[in-house]
C-alpha cells in the first residue's frame, strides 16, 4: 500500500494518539489487558496502578518465577481488519524493577490468518520507563514463528494485519522474580468502522447500543451520529444487508443519495455503495447517516442485525466488518386477571401471557422482585402481579400487570363432627351456598342428603372452578329418654296370664339388675338379664300371698351420654 510519507509525518506530529488509532493510555483501568504465564499467579488479570505511568495510570504485574516467560495480551479492540497498520508503527512503553539475571526471548508476537509473526528488540526495558516502536513491515526483522525462523515478507505481514488476532507483548526480562509495567500501547491501524463511536461495533460484535424502533411499522437511522468511518485506504465498496434469519423483514432507503456513490440493491434487504472513482470517507459516511431502514408490522422478528462489510481497494482485498442491532419494541401479549385453586401445582405465569414474544423479563409483587416465574398456590398471596421487561436499545421498559387470585381451601364445607338421632333420619347439608357440583360419598347429589346410619360420610364441591372436599364423622344416639313400666302385682298359677314379674321397656340396656326381697330383707330373686322374670318360687318352694319389695337398676346412654336409672316399690304376690 502507497502512503504519502509525508502526511503521516504530519499526522503523527500534530496527533500521535489520533483517533484512527488504537491506543491504551491506561488513564482510568487496565482496558482489558490481560497476562500469560507465570504472573500474576495465574489470575491472567493484571493491576492498574493510578500514577507513576509516563505519565498517569499504567498496567502492573508480579512474576510468580516458576518458569516461562510471561507475556502481556492485548484486549479485542486491537483485533480485527488492520491492513491500514502496514509499515505503521506498533509502539509502547515498558519498565521492569530489576536489570540483573537477564535473558533473551521474543520480544513481540503477533497473529492472525493462521500465520505467527516474531520480532527481537534491539535492547531491554529499564528501571525507568523505556519507549519502543517497531515497525510492521518485511524490512524490521520480523521472523515467522520463531526468532530463528524465516524473514517475514511482505505478504507475511499483511496476510496477519488483515486479521490480527493477538499481540503479545514481552514483560519478562530477567532470572528471578520481579515486576514489569506497561504503557502507552499505539497501534497506528488509520482504517475502522465503528457504528456507535465507542469502538465496540467491531471486533466484539455486541456490547453497543442500536437504535430501537419502540413499536412496529417505523423506520430508523442504520447507525447513530457518532458513527465513524476512518481509512487512509481507498474504500473500494460497502456491503450492507440484515442477518440471514432476517431476510425480507424490512427494507432500506437511501434518503440523501451522492453522486460519487453509486447504490445498487438486488433485495430490499440488501445495499451495496459501490466507489464511483473520487468518493472519500465523508462521502460514504453522509450517505450511510441518511440511510433509513423500516421494519413493518408484519415482521415478527423481535430485533434485526445490520452488517456493514468495507472493502478496502489499496489493503490487498482487507475488509471490515460491523454489525448494528435494530430492536423493536417488547410485546408482551395479553393477560386477564386469572384464579387458581390452592390444591394445583405450581404454574408458569408466562403460560399465563398470550402472545408473548419475551421470556427474559422479571416478575415483581409489590414492588419485589420474585426469584423466577413460577407461581406456587399455597405459598404466593393473591394480589397483583406484574411482568417487566428492559426494551432492548433506547426504547423504555414494559410491563403488563394482572391479578391472580387463590380459590382458598374452604376451612369447612360441612359442620363439625355430630351425632345423629337413631329415631329418626338425619338431613346433612353443606355451609356454602355458592357451591356447585356436589357430590356425597353415598351417592347423593345436591346441596343435602338424608343420613340414617352413623359413619364417616364426605362430599366434593366445586368454588369457582376449583373442587374441595371435606369429611364429617357422625354418631347415632337416641334421643328418646328411656322409660320403664313395672307391675306391681302378679299371679303365678300357671293360667298363662300374669304368671311372672318382669318390667318392660324399649331401651337398649347396657347393665341390667333386678332384686326382690321378702318382708323381713331375704333375696328371692335377682337377674342381670331384662327378659327373664320371677315366677314366685324361692329355693324351690312356692310362695304365699305377700307383698314383696323389687329394686332395678339399669344403664343406658340418651344424646350420646350414659344415665343410670334405678327404681323400686311393693310388689303383691296372688295366687
Amino acid at each position: 500500500m502507497k502512503i504519502n510519507t509525508l502526511c503521516i509525518l504530519l499526522f503523527l506530529m500534530f496527533s500521535s494518539k489520533t483517533s484512527f488509532s488504537q491506543i491504551s493510555d491506561f488513564e482510568k483501568d487496565s482496558e482489558d489487558w490481560k497476562v500469560t504465564g507465570d504472573v500474576q499467579t495465574g489470575t491472567q488479570t493484571p493491576n492498574w496502578v493510578k500514577a507513576a505511568g509516563n505519565p498517569g495510570g499504567y498496567a502492573q504485574a508480579t512474576d510468580d518465577a516458576t518458569g516461562g516467560v510471561w507475556y502481556w495480551v492485548a484486549p479485542k479492540k486491537f483485533h480485527g481488519n488492520k491492513c491500514s497498520a502496514y509499515s505503521n508503527n506498533l509502539s509502547f512503553d515498558l519498565i521492569q524493577s530489576e536489570t540483573t539475571d537477564q535473558f533473551d526471548a521474543i520480544d513481540i508476537s503477533i497473529g492472525g490468518s493462521g500465520l505467527t509473526l516474531v520480532l527481537d528488540l534491539p535492547k531491554n526495558p529499564n528501571t525507568f520507563w523505556t519507549k519502543y516502536s517497531a515497525k510492521l513491515d518485511e524490512n524490521s526483522g520480523w521472523k515467522i514463528s520463531t526468532l530463528t525462523g524465516a524473514s517475514a515478507t511482505k505478504a507475511d505481514i499483511i496476510q496477519v494485519l488483515n486479521d490480527l488476532n493477538k499481540i503479545w507483548i514481552r514483560g519478562e526480562y530477567r532470572k528471578g522474580k520481579d515486576s514489569g509495567g506497561l504503557d502507552n500501547v499505539v497501534l497506528e491501524a488509520f482504517q475502522n468502522i465503528d457504528l456507535d463511536g465507542d469502538d465496540s461495533s467491531y471486533a466484539t460484535k455486541g456490547n453497543y447500543n442500536g437504535n430501537t424502533i419502540c413499536g412496529s411499522g417505523g423506520s430508523v437511522n442504520i447507525c447513530d451520529i457518532d458513527f465513524l468511518l476512518n481509512s487512509l485506504a481507498k474504500i473500494k465498496d460497502i456491503e450492507i444487508k440484515v442477518n440471514n434469519d432476517a431476510i425480507g423483514c424490512g427494507f432500506f432507503n437511501v434518503t440523501q443519495p451522492n453522486s460519487k456513490i453509486f447504490v445498487s440493491s438486488t433485495k430490499p434487504s440488501e445495499l451495496k455503495l459501490k466507489n464511483l472513482g473520487n468518493a472519500d470517507t465523508t462521502d460514504f459516511k453522509k450517505l450511510i447517516l441518511s440511510t433509513l431502514y423500516t421494519i413493518p408490522d408484519s415482521c415478527d422478528k423481535n430485533n434485526v442485525t445490520i452488517q456493514f462489510v468495507v472493502h478496502f481497494a489499496d489493503c490487498d482485498g482487507g475488509i471490515n466488518v460491523a454489525n448494528f442491532p435494530i430492536y423493536k419494541k417488547s410485546k408482551l401479549g395479553t393477560a386477564q386477571d386469572t384464579t387458581i385453586c390452592e390444591s394445583s401445582n405450581p404454574i408458569s405465569m408466562l403460560k399465563l401471557l398470550k402472545n408473548n414474544s419475551f421470556f427474559n423479563g422479571q416478575w415483581k409483587y409489590e414492588n419485589t422482585n420474585l426469584p423466577n416465574d413460577l407461581f406456587l398456590p399455597k405459598q404466593n398471596p393473591s394480589g397483583l402481579y406484574k411482568y417487566v421487561v428492559k426494551a432492548g436499545g433506547n426504547c423504555p421498559s414494559d410491563s403488563i400487570s394482572f391479578r391472580i387470585d387463590v380459590q382458598k381451601n374452604p376451612s369447612a364445607i360441612l359442620p363439625k363432627d355430630t351425632f345423629i338421632c337413631i329415631e329418626k333420619p338425619f338431613v346433612l347439608s353443606i355451609n356454602d351456598p355458592f357451591a356447585s357440583k356436589i357430590t356425597w360419598s353415598n351417592g347423593a347429589t345436591g346441596p343435602q342428603t338424608s343420613i340414617s346410619e352413623s359413619g364417616q360420610y364426605a362430599v366434593t364441591a366445586t368454588y369457582n372452578g376449583c373442587t374441595f372436599m371435606d369429611t364429617i364423622n357422625l354418631k347415632s344416639f337416641s334421643c328418646i329418654e328411656c322409660k320403664i313400666y313395672v307391675p306391681n302385682t302378679f299371679s303365678p298359677n300357671s293360667d298363662g296370664i300374669n304368671d311372672f314379674f318382669q318390667p318392660f321397656s324399649s331401651c337398649e340396656y347396657s347393665n341390667y339388675s333386678l332384686y326382690i326381697f321378702d318382708r323381713w330383707g331375704n333375696l328371692v330373686f335377682e337377674t342381670n338379664d331384662n327378659t327373664q322374670g320371677w315366677d314366685g318360687i324361692y329355693k324351690g318352694k312356692t310362695m304365699n300371698n305377700e307383698t314383696f319389695v323389687y329394686a332395678i337398676r339399669l344403664d343406658y346412654e340418651y344424646l350420646g351420654k350414659p344415665v343410670t336409672k334405678k327404681l323400686s316399690g311393693d310388689l303383691l304376690l296372688i295366687r
